[in-house]
């Protein structure tokens, strides 16, 4: 039996038709309302996200193919992991995606050549992903690359962690210690 867990739902929310996407393509702004912030910090587990906007462009590759461009920039209060002192930070991204619709039975004459053949090249540091229908989350790569950015030990300047008084660093490694139990020197 499969048990089923109860998913939190995403902080940040912008659903977008593909099928709509135009050959110009389309550029979206997209800024996080202040409940919006609030959700984002709960999601990320950090005390406060301040700002969280991005600038996502798309274009159509082909009937069932698009590039997603984004560039993100957040300002997210982490708490520094010595002091616990507020450790403000300015995260920039730039996330690119190639989306595919697989079954996608949209085709269009200007898709293809005069022989039928689609030619498509992906780029190398662009992640591809595959979709079920037209109908995207805009904000999906945005939270997902934020969220992989974070510093997961942020200090805040100047702070450098020190044993406490009384405590020694130790002397041997585990390693070291296990070689001890085998016999070794």
């Amino acid at each position: 039996m499969t048990e089923h867990r109860d998913v939190a739902p995403l902080p940040l929310s912008r659903p977008y038709d593909l099928s709509d996407l135009g050959a110009a393509g389309a550029e979206i702004r997209i800024s996080a309302s202040g409940e919006e912030l609030g959700r984002l910090a709960a999601w990320l587990e950090v005390p406060e996200v301040r700002d969280f906007t991005a600038q996502v462009r798309l274009h159509r590759r082909a009937a069932d193919r698009f590039r997603y461009e984004a560039e993100l920039e957040a300002l997210v209060i982490q708490s520094c992991v010595v002091t616990l002192a507020p450790v403000p930070r300015t995260y920039r991204h730039v996330v690119r995606r190639v989306l595919e619709v697989r079954g996608g039975n949209r085709r269009r004459a200007a898709d293809t050549d005069k022989s039928g053949t689609v030619t498509l090249a992906l780029d190398e540091d662009d992640t591809h992903e595959e979709l079920s229908s037209y109908r995207y989350d805009l904000a999906l790569p945005l939270l997902e690359e934020l969220s992989l950015g974070l510093d997961p030990y942020p200090r805040a300047d100047g702070v450098e962690f020190t044993l406490p008084a009384g405590l020694d660093a130790p002397k041997d490694s585990p390693f070291a210690a296990l070689a001890k139990l085998k016999g070794g020197k």
